[in-house]
Parts: structure tokens; C-alpha cells; sequence
């Protein structure tokens, strides 16, 4: 490829990137996509611009200090927050800029492992119409700037074990340590690269062993500080226990679903679950015969691709079956396997067909031409519709149901003295800035056994009802902390009426206050 034509590319690359920016503020015109993660995020960001740490508001209603997940993108929202005011556009503008990172790295890794100007364009173009990139882009979530600082450091390696001088194996490594501090699912890409430089560097075993010690050092010595901090304030490293958490068939189908989903339309897949198995099978029986005709050897890039591959995938089903079980094999878990099988599909098959194509024309490649036509028209449906669902509606707490929720609105406009009970004070917190209280806990969610101190906290919750005015707001749609009494328990116990009913929830007052105000 001469100097003028990679000049072209790269600026065809960037517009490709830029394209992808701008895509994610045209899906977005609501806000960014909130799932529960973001409440921790955005919460901590804000506690970061106040000053106060890295603390969030959890679901009981209490500021704790954050220790389920590294800090980097709550203290990136929180700096960008100086500029935007608001962390919630901040992580609009990080999807964005992610966006456009992850599209153009993806196509340099292509680049360097092809030479292909072909090969660069169409990868680029399915990073920008895929559904799991736009889906990770448009929420605030953590998974961007962390396989962007991840992939970003394997790029490094590859330069290095090409030749390249020390500092690209330092600055490698650290881009691995920000990635790691973003997402603890970033550990992989640390382990891939000791493994890769002890693999595949031309050296003395001596060299190997110092250089995989010192990027190990380098890139965990960030994440060893934060969380030898969680364990002094928390008492655990990650805010997680070792037990053993066995795998049952729905989870394997998820996985097998997800992997439909990234070739064929979700109607398809819930219509017709045997696709999902035939997108494995299609997958393994094309790398299978790539590997066997040694396209894998072509270049680091797809070694690396492919250790990082086996090394992310081992690690998210132990954290699942050892640590975590509340790891679901889904788009957003499994997002940056996609990437590395997507660098890794693109990149073999180009050096396949440079390779075994002629220019005489014939029916087998018009056949294979229109096959990957077909599978990259097909990928794009769900990337579509999950833009146009977010364009017309939002996603998760920034979707149409609460942007329009009365509930949301009259907290907005109570007077900050007004004692406010709930049970999504994280949410409230969220999408108002006000700081709420949970209702009493019915059941321990730590232990799972009864609340001893129910009958004191429902008193204490009545007393400010009455004596202060208070309102208590139930959310239907907030059914996921199943610790807490039912609306009919609460309106059993306490001398409730309801003073507004809406679609998502209803707000109570106390009887006797009730009627003070219709006299």
C-alpha cells in the first residue's frame, strides 16, 4: 500500500468514525440510554463534581463508597461534567467520541493485519451498523471506554513484537491498565498480553520473562490500588464472594441467542431458535477451515485477536460460574468477543481470497459475494432497530414512560424540606438530583432473613408522614428489589390514601393530612 493511498484510507477511516459520532447523537435526541448500572455511574460522577468521592446513592437509600465497579468512567463523566454541568450529556458526548475511537481502532488492527483498503472500509462499516457497538454506544455504560483503552493496548503490542522500541510496550500497557480500570472485565486484555509476549516475542526466554513481569506490573498496579482501597473501606476487593454458581439451559440459550443475533433479525431468532445454532455452526466451520489452510498465521494481529478471544470468553464463564451469577450471557457481556471474532473473520478471509481468487469470473465466488451481501444486510436490522427505538422513545430511564412520568414531574416540584419515601430512590436520584429515602425493608437482602427492625422503621415512616407532610411514591415498574413490602402490605399497615395514580406508579399521603388539605 504506497504513502498516498494510506492517507486516503485514513481519512476515509476517520470519516467513517466521524459518521459514527454523529450517529449516536441522532439516536440519542433524548438522552443517553440508563440501565441500572448507569445510576451507579452517573451517581458517582456526580458525587465527584461535588467533591465527595467516589460514592453513589444505592438502592436502600444510602450514599456508600463504589466497590462493585472500577472508577475511571464515573471520573470521566465527572470531569466532562465541569463542561456539559450535567454528567447524563457528558455520557452522551463519551458514547460518541468511544464511538468513533472503537470504529477507527478496529480498522487499523484490520489495517495492520491485511494491508487491505477493502478489508478496513468493511469492517469499519460494520462496526457502525451493528447492533452490539451501537447498543454499548448509546447507553452509559462502561464497556466502550474500556475496549477502547483494551484494544488499543493489543494494537501497541502488535507494533512492538513487530519491532518496535520499549516505550510502545509501556504505553501499551498502561492504555491495559485504564481499560482494566474502567471495566473489571479488562483484566482479560492484561492476561492476553503477558501470554502473547511470552508466546510470540522473538527473545530469550529471559527477556520474554521480564518483559510479560514488567507489562503485568505496569498494567495492574492502577487496578491493585483501587482495589486494595475497596477492601480497607469495604472489606472485599470487588464487592463479590467465591461460591459456585452452576449454569442451567436458559443461560445456554442466551448465549446461543445472542450469537443469532448478531447475523439475523431478533423476529427471526424468537421465531426460528434453531438460526442461533447455525450462526455456531457457520462460525465454526469457517474458522475451522481458515485454521486449517493456516490463514490464522498470517499475521500477530490475528494471533493476538484470537488469544484475547479464548482468554475474555474463559474469563466471563468463570467470573459466571465462580464469582458472579448475576452475569448474564448477553450483547452487552459478550460485545467485546464480538469485536475480536470480528477483526479475526475479516481480517482471515481477506488473506483467504488474496490468496485463492482469480479475476476469471465464476458462479462459486458470485455465490460467496452474495452470501456475505446477505449476512451483512442481515446483521444491520438489529443495529436499525434498536436506533429507531431509541430515536422515538429512549432506552431504560431515559425512555418515553419516565420522561413523561407525572410521578417524576411532582417530584421536581416538592420543596426540598418534604420528606420523600420510595422504593427507586436510586432512579429519583437519577432523573431529579433529589436525594429520597427507602421504604422499610421487608427482608434483609444481605442475609434474605426477616427485617427485625421493620415494625420500628414502618413507625419511624408514618411519624413523617404525618408530623412532616411527607409523601410516599410506589413504582409499579420498580419490581426488581423484591426485598421491600407490597403497596397493599403498606396500605394495610399505614394510614394511607392515594392522592395520584398514574400508568407507572401511585403517591400517598396519610389519611388524616388528606383530609386537613380538602377542608
Amino acid at each position: 500500500m504506497g504513502v498516498l493511498n494510506r492517507y486516503c484510507l485514513l481519512l476515509l477511516l476517520c470519516g467513517v468514525a466521524l459518521l459514527g459520532c454523529g450517529v449516536i447523537f441522532l439516536v440519542t435526541p433524548w438522552g443517553i440510554g440508563l440501565a441500572p448500572d448507569s445510576l451507579v455511574y452517573v451517581g458517582a460522577a456526580r458525587s465527584v463534581i461535588r467533591g465527595d468521592g467516589v460514592v453513589y446513592l444505592n438502592d436502600i437509600g444510602q450514599f456508600v463508597p463504589v466497590t462493585h465497579y472500577p472508577p475511571l468512567y464515573s471520573v470521566m463523566l465527572g470531569g466532562a461534567g465541569w463542561f456539559w454541568g450535567e454528567p447524563l450529556a457528558a455520557a452522551r458526548w463519551l458514547g460518541a467520541v468511544f464511538f468513533a475511537g472503537n470504529i477507527a481502532l478496529i480498522g487499523l488492527m484490520v489495517c495492520a493485519a491485511t494491508r487491505s483498503a477493502g478489508a478496513v472500509m468493511f469492517v469499519s462499516l460494520v462496526m457502525l451498523s451493528s447492533f452490539p457497538m451501537l447498543q454499548i454506544h448509546s447507553m452509559a455504560w462502561t464497556e466502550p471506554p474500556s475496549m477502547f483503552f483494551g484494544f488499543l493496548g493489543l494494537l501497541g503490542l502488535v507494533k512492538y513484537l513487530a519491532g518496535g522500541g520499549r516505550w510502545i510496550l509501556y504505553g501499551s500497557a498502561l492504555s491495559i491498565a485504564l481499560s482494566c480500570l474502567a471495566r473489571y472485565a479488562g483484566i482479560p486484555f492484561l492476561l492476553t498480553g503477558a501470554v502473547a509476549l511470552w508466546i510470540f516475542a522473538e527473545q530469550k526466554w529471559q527477556k520474554k520473562f521480564a518483559d510479560a513481569g514488567n507489562f503485568l506490573l505496569l498494567g495492574s498496579l492502577p487496578l491493585i490500588v483501587w482495589l486494595a482501597r475497596n477492601w480497607w473501606i469495604g472489606g472485599s476487593p470487588v464487592n463479590r464472594s467465591l461460591a459456585f454458581h452452576p449454569l442451567d439451559l436458559p443461560q445456554w440459550n442466551q448465549a446461543l441467542e445472542t450469537i443469532g443475533l448478531w447475523l439475523f433479525p431478533s423476529q427471526l431468532v424468537a421465531q426460528a431458535p434453531w438460526l442461533n445454532v447455525l450462526a455456531l455452526g457457520i462460525g465454526v466451520f469457517c474458522f475451522w477451515g481458515l485454521v486449517q489452510v493456516g490463514e490464522f498465521s498470517k499475521s500477530r494481529c490475528q494471533q493476538i485477536s484470537a488469544l484475547y478471544f479464548l482468554i475474555y470468553t474463559t474469563f466471563v464463564f468463570t467470573a459466571r460460574l465462580f464469582v458472579d451469577p448475576a452475569i448474564e450471557f448477553e450483547t452487552r457481556i459478550l460485545s467485546p468477543a464480538y469485536v475480536s471474532l470480528l477483526i479475526l473473520a475479516v481480517s482471515a478471509a481477506t488473506l483467504w481470497i488474496r490468496r485463492t481468487r482469480t479475476k476469471t469470473k465464476s458462479w462459486k465466488w458470485f455465490g460467496f459475494d452474495s452470501l456475505v451481501i446477505a449476512l451483512t444486510v442481515l446483521q444491520m436490522t438489529n443495529g436499525v432497530a434498536w436506533s429507531l427505538y431509541s430515536y422515538t422513545d429512549g432506552i431504560g430511564y431515559n425512555g418515553k414512560q419516565w420522561r413523561e412520568s407525572e410521578l417524576v414531574r411532582y417530584v421536581q416540584t416538592l420543596d426540598p424540606t418534604v420528606p420523600i419515601f420510595t422504593n427507586a430512590p436510586d432512579v429519583l436520584y437519577l432523573l431529579t438530583g433529589k436525594t429520597t429515602h427507602m421504604i422499610p425493608r421487608k427482608v434483609s437482602p444481605e442475609s434474605r432473613r426477616p427485617n427485625e427492625a421493620f415494625a420500628t422503621e414502618l413507625a419511624h415512616l408514618k411519624k413523617q408522614l404525618e408530623e412532616r407532610n411527607g409523601v410516599l411514591i410506589y413504582f409499579s415498574a420498580e419490581s426488581r428489589l423484591w426485598f421491600l413490602p407490597s403497596e397493599i402490605e403498606l396500605e394495610r399497615e399505614l394510614p394511607l390514601r392515594a392522592t395520584m395514580t398514574t400508568p407507572d406508579g401511585t403517591l400517598y399521603r396519610t389519611k388524616n393530612l388528606t383530609r386537613e388539605a380538602e377542608r
